[in-house]
Parts: C-alpha cells; structure tokens; sequence
C-alpha cells in the first residue's frame, strides 16, 4: 500500500498527464474553422492584389474558388502568404502557414494619380480605383474602364486638368457619370445613351478643368 505521500504524488502525475492530453486534442490555430467574414476578407484581399496587378485573372479565379470552399484558417492563410494584406485577418502562426500580415483598410482619402502629355494611359481590367481619381494631361486620350475594376465604394469623383485631351469612361450598366463644378472651356461633355442608374449603381462624378478637351462615356450593353 503507498503512503500517504506517494498517493498525493500519484494523484499529480495523473492530474499532469490529464492537463496534457486536453491541451493536445485542442485545435492548433491553422485548424480553426474559418467564418464568413474570415473568407470574404481573404477574398477581398486577393481581388485587391489582382487589381494592382500581383496575380492574373487565371490566379485569382483559381484562389477564390479555394477561398470560397476553404473550411479552415490554414487554408486561407496559405492564399493569401504572398500578398500584402489590405483588409484585417485573423493571424494563423503555424509551421504549416504562414502568419498573416495585417494592416489597416486603404483611407478613404487615397487617391488615384495619373499624368500624361502626348500619351494614351489606360486603366483597365482588374485595376484598383480610389475615391478619388486625379487626371492631368495634354494631347492625348485617358482611358478609364470601370467594368472589372476593384472598386472602394458607391461614389467615385475624378478631377480633370485636360488640355487638347479625351477621357474616356468605359462603364457598367445604370452608371451614373455626372459633371459637377466642371469648367468647360471650348470643350464636350459627351454621355448621349445616359439611362436611369440602377439602386445602388456605380456615380462617378466629373470635376475640374476641360480646356478644348472632351469627356466621352461608353456604356457596356445593358
């Protein structure tokens, strides 16, 4: 028969062995389930990335469709290891996945800069725009297209410096593209199929300066 003491030092070693085998049947964090919001903040993550041109469509389609059936933490975490981060995420730190940088989403004064003179610069695609888009040219026609771009919200404005130049909108359907505090000097604001925007619908708003220039809006089919 133990004594007394050897019976307390028995009853510690099973108590310590119990402890352990619960912390080891708990989830390591790669294995998390994943919520909604984990997925679609991994999935705004990689649309960004394809609008500043880190992966192509092929990529993005390819990861998205993992992200929409992703179950776990590590699962996200690895589509998203090579990119930077623009929305909050859980961190998963695991020797299986990588840590998830996280920072901030963009402010919602970034701008969108782009300078021309004798050129024709060209947005299109997945490419990222901000609520504010600053376009300042001579001799030249901007290209604009909205139909693919990652867009930050309902309301974009785009203030023109043009002289001799053309921009051009290329949109989606129920767009609004509306002129507001623009100066027009010899210059044409040129929407003729506006049609009644859709609930929701993408605005843009034109202002600034036109100076023999001219806006032209193409709408995609509706």
């Amino acid at each position: 028969m133990p004594n007394e003491s050897e019976s307390k030092a028995l009853d510690l070693r099973k108590s310590e062995s119990k402890a352990l085998d619960l912390r080891e049947s708990e989830p390591r964090p790669v294995d998390l389930r994943a919520s909604h919001d984990d997925r679609e903040r991994v999935i705004e993550i990689l649309r960004t990335a394809a609008g500043d041109g880190r992966i192509d469509l092929d990529e993005l389609d390819e990861r998205l469709e993992i992200a929409f059936g992703a179950r776990t933490m590590g699962e996200l975490a690895v589509l998203v290891a090579d990119l930077p981060q623009t929305a909050a995420v859980p961190a998963v730190r695991t020797a299986e996945a990588p840590a998830l940088r996280t920072a901030g989403a963009p402010a919602t004064g970034d701008v969108v800069r782009i300078e021309y003179e004798h050129g024709s610069p060209e947005r299109v695609g997945p490419w990222r725009a901000a609520s504010r888009i600053e376009v300042t040219g001579e001799h030249g026609t901007c290209t604009l297209d909205f139909r693919q771009a990652v867009l930050p919200g309902s309301d974009i404005v785009i203030d023109v410096d043009l002289r001799h130049g053309t921009l051009q909108l290329i949109v989606p359907p129920g767009t609004v593209v509306e002129p507001s505090d623009l100066d027009c000097e010899h210059s044409e604001f040129d929407d003729r199929r506006a049609r009644q925007a859709h609930a929701g619908a993408l605005r843009l708003v034109v202002t600034g300066l036109l100076a023999h220039s001219r806006v032209r809006v193409k709408r995609a089919s509706q």
